[in-house]
């Protein structure tokens, strides 16, 4: 059976669907705008069809097949099996279009009965020229089902740092993300065309994508903090930066598509931010096959890089000539900064996409110095710390007062009454911090600003709740069902504070030691003790373990047997870290076990104070974002 015809077909009706989609909105044909639609679900039909030819490949060790034989072996377990469909360029690829082609037929069967269609047709034809676009590339240069001429007896296998639950949700979620945001996208170049107004059928979406691409990169970062064994879980890499830049803008979006809805201001500022958000995530696409930016994440240069940039160059010129003849309709008033939720909105938004230009900008330094230099020079952590925890700082002090300030324009009276109480708690928390020893600027500003933020959000639900009335919870479970928009967007605010308590602890305050010690033997660091029993070698079929096994005291009570260990894997003949982390709220002990010499073991013990409330805080987010997406009982163009 040759498996790249269902690609094929796929192709085809992908390209016809374009065709009458757009035609028929042109022509205000609904015939063809009803074949336009059949066919964008055939193509789905195709899609899915070919996505699950090749997991059927990969679960049964098809190895003829290049791409299984590339990313499987016999000793894989099933789990890893399904996920490595997206370990390599082609499945990824292919994992992209089958999303993008799942939400194309989702947004045609969610259309409200009762509608012409010329708007969904334009914004169908814009999706599915984007499935044309991917097809088309898989078709011709990235094809997951090109076969051997000789069947091996087994597969190179998957990378053992790729074999973690980490894989099987970090890479999906992500590209849900990625794909999600084409629909808000594709609905505003139909809404520019149309000269109608866009953003309430776009806002679910938006909230939607956003909220995969804030989970695709909390998970990446747990994935990264327990398996690579460096400590961390955010490394400031090219592709990890090329992930965050369309989460930030989209942010931005988020917060300026309100002050369209409620005065009809920033349309041109909207549309534009809509299609940077989307060829920012082109761009991620791009440099992780371009091979023009080293990353541990990159895939390795496959040629793609040319018909990539040539993808992104497309979309980019033809919403840039779409933006200049509907310039009649797009531009409105001009912006006004004041006291008011609007004037809020837009500074925020600035204030994020000022982050994201320091971060495109460092990202792309090691291009310019190449250019100059003649060598790639990367950017340093320190670069992006510096320039972006003042801009962090500063949101969250915005936080801690939008929740007080209405659509209409507001003076400083009326406002020096409602933060009196989240200002004294934001002092009583810093002399406290400070009283227990915080005397770093970063980490008293946190706390100035998180509990200002905090508290302010807490006072939101406490009022709503109706002020202790006996009938709290009631109260409160009625203002959100009323509300979900508004009440949507206090909880993610408090998880992004939680988030910040998380990073800001995690990085200011971690205590480390590296020490070498006998077996028998124990080690102090804070109230922790480490009593090292000795190394044991466990070979299995893949490898050999060479298993450090330790026992965990705090304040001398014992409190788990830790086995940090260090794996050979014979397929790969490398050797890999796999940490030992005993994980509470307070805290999380991190023990990096580095080999064994001369009768010595050798460690690296790290003590990173808060790093779970990042973990609650995303879990929060997501909880957030469900409850912003839910329709309200009455319509309320005024939630926040």
């Amino acid at each position: 059976m040759n498996d790249s015809l269902i690609l094929q077909a796929a192709l085809l009706t992908g390209i016809a669907s374009v065709f009458l989609n757009v035609a028929g909105a042109e022509l205000k044909r609904r015939n063809l705008i009803k074949w336009g639609r059949i066919l964008t679900h055939f193509t789905f039909v195709f899609i899915t069809l070919a996505s699950l030819r090749l997991f059927y490949l990969l679960i049964t060790h098809d190895f003829q097949n290049v791409y299984v034989a590339s990313y499987t072996s016999r000793d894989l377990p099933l789990f890893y099996r399904i996920s490595a469909f997206w370990a390599g360029q082609e499945g990824s690829l292919l994992l992209w279009v089958w999303l993008i082609s799942i939400l194309s037929s989702v947004v045609i069967l969610g259309e409200k009965p009762g509608n012409d269609g010329q708007f969904m047709a334009y914004a169908s034809g814009m999706l599915g020229a984007i499935t044309v676009g991917f097809l088309y590339i898989i078709v011709t240069s990235s094809n997951p089902f090109k076969r051997l001429d000789f069947i091996p007896l087994d597969g190179n296998g998957l990378n053992p740092l790729l074999q973690d639950p980490g894989m099987i949700l970090h890479p999906p979620v992500l590209f849900l993300g990625y794909a999600g945001m084409a629909v808000p996208f594709a609905f505003a170049i139909a809404g520019v065309i149309m000269r109608r107004e866009w953003i309430r059928d776009a806002r679910r979406w938006l909230i939607f994508a956003w909220a995969a691409l804030s989970m695709g990169n909390i998970i990446g970062a747990w994935w990264a903090f327990h398996v690579l064994g460096w400590g961390g879980y955010w490394g400031w890499d090219p592709v990890e930066n090329s992930s965050l830049l369309p989460w930030l803008t989209a942010s931005a979006l988020l917060h300026s598509v309100m002050v369209e809805e409620r005065e009809g201001r920033m349309r041109a500022w909207n549309f534009l931010l809509i299609t940077v958000t989307f060829l920012l995530v082109l761009y991620g696409t791009f440099l992780t096959r371009s091979g023009i930016l080293q990353s541990v994440h990159a895939f390795a240069n496959s040629g793609l890089g040319g018909v990539l940039i040539s993808f992104l160059i497309l979309i980019m010129a033809a919403s840039l000539r779409l933006f200049i003849r509907r310039w009649d309709y797009l531009r409105g008033d001009p912006v006004r900064i004041e006291l008011s939720r609007s004037g809020l909105m837009l500074i925020t938004a600035a204030l994020l996409l000022v982050s994201g230009g320091t971060i495109i900008i460092g990202s792309f330094y090691p291009l310019i110095s190449e250019f100059i230099r003649g060598y790639q020079q990367m950017v340093q952590p320190g670069y992006y710390n510096t320039l972006n925890v003042p801009v962090a700082l500063a949101l969250l002090l915005l936080l801690g007062f939008c929740p007080y300030i209405r659509w209409r324009r507001y003076t400083f009276d009326e406002l020096k009454g409602k933060v009196m109480i989240p200002a004294l708690a934001s002092i009583t928390a810093v002399i406290l911090g400070l009283l227990t020893g915080v005397r770093d600027p970063i980490g008293v500003s946190s706390i100035l600003v998180c509990t200002l933020a905090f508290t302010t959000h807490l006072r939101e639900f406490y009022e709503a709740s109706g002020s202790g009335d006996g009938k709290s919870l009631s109260n409160l479970w009625h203002a959100i069902e009323r509300d979900h928009r508004r009440f949507g967007g206090y909880i993610v605010h408090i998880a992004l504070i939680v988030m910040v308590i998380g990073v800001a602890g995690s990085s200011l305050y971690e205590k480390r030691d590296t020490f070498t010690i006998q077996p028998g033997s124990a080690h102090e660091i804070e109230d922790y003790t480490i009593k090292y029993l000795g190394t044991e070698p466990i070979q299995r079929e893949n490898g050999i373990y060479y298993c450090a096994i330790v026992d965990i005291y705090k304040n001398g009570r014992f409190i788990d047997r830790g086995v940090p260990n260090l794996f050979y894997s014979f397929r790969f003949d490398e050797t890999y870290q796999h940490v030992y982390i005993h994980s509470t709220l307070p805290e999380d002990l991190y023990i990096i076990y580095q080999g064994f010499e001369k009768g010595y073991a050798l460690f690296e013990v790290r003590v990173i104070p808060l790093v779970s409330l990042i973990w609650w805080g995303g879990i929060l987010l997501l909880i957030g974002a469900i409850v912003a997406m839910i329709p309200d009982k009455r319509r309320d163009d005024n939630a926040s």
